[in-house]
């Protein structure tokens, strides 16, 4: 299935780097932030003052836990051509999804809810999440 990359770029695991992949039309977004020991995929919603709300957050990845010859990857930010879901692949295979219309966030990497976020859910990995994006 079609999607819109909103972002494609070289990444290295571990250097500090923050990107953007907003929808084609506000408020909806995506951000991924390597701050250095952790990489991390935020749904955010962008306000007319030019403020970013944060809504929902997982966790990718811990650093040091990808061997020194796997840091130089390809990072891409996806969006399903409806603008409900948002993805993050890295070297073409999906990490995360945001679902905008279920207010639900997907990790494959599940470290457990997120307390007084965007939704009640936790971020327990489904397949169904794929859904409109592959």
């Amino acid at each position: 299935m079609p999607v819109h990359v909103a972002l494609e770029t070289a990444l290295t695991i571990g250097k500090k780097t923050t990107v953007q992949g907003p929808w084609k039309t506000p408020p909806r977004g995506v951000v991924f932030e390597d701050d250095g020991q952790a990489g991390y995929f935020y749904a955010v919603e962008h306000r007319a003052s030019g403020e970013r709300k944060m809504l929902d957050a997982v966790q990718i990845y811990e650093a040091r836990s990808v061997p020194a010859a796997e840091r130089d990857v390809r990072l891409k930010l996806v969006w399903s051509l409806d603008g409900n879901k948002a993805a993050l692949m890295i070297n073409d295979f999906t990490h995360a999804v945001f679902d905008f219309h279920l207010h639900r966030g997907y990790s494959r990497q599940h470290y457990g809810k997120t307390p007084g976020r965007w939704s009640t859910y936790d971020h327990r990995w489904d397949e169904q999440a794929l859904d409109s994006l592959m």
